[in-house]
């Protein structure tokens, strides 16, 4: 089941605007990069600000999650355990909603098929909200 949620809020994804890519690094073997771009539902993102008094009701597009080449071993690849991101610093990742808002305490699982799972803290506005995404079960 596909899923995006920011806080308490399901905003689903789209899937003609999400995938996910894992590039074999061809100098050093067992590594490889992992890259996301997820984005919430047009059709439940447009249902959810729709009230004037909705908690997004101020967003005008909804949510991206987004990590470009994340090194990963081969056998996180195939073992769907979760691993963490000890330094988020170090890699291109974020949400962005409206700007760029910024993850910590992320963990992410690989299964069999490029479907995996996301989760961690978002920083929306200076509020930290718990997020989770899984993609492609």
């Amino acid at each position: 089941m596909n899923q995006f949620s920011i806080g308490g809020t399901e905003f689903g994804i789209e899937p003609g605007k999400s995938g996910v890519a894992i590039e074999v690094d061809s100098h050093i073997e067992d590594r490889a990069f992992l890259s996301i771009n997820v984005a919430g539902s047009d059709a439940l993102f447009a249902d959810l600000t729709s009230a004037e008094n909705s908690e997004w009701a101020w967003v005008l597009y909804p949510p991206r999650l987004y990590l470009s080449k994340i090194p990963i071993s081969a056998q996180d690849r195939l073992r769907g355990e979760e691993f963490r991101l000890v330094d988020v610093g170090e890699c291109e990742i974020g949400i962005y909603m409206m700007e760029h808002c910024d993850v910590y305490e992320v963990a992410i699982t690989l299964y069999a098929g490029d479907a995996l799972r996301v989760r961690g803290t978002v920083n929306v506005f200076g509020s930290p909200a718990p997020f989770s995404m899984t993609f492609g079960r």
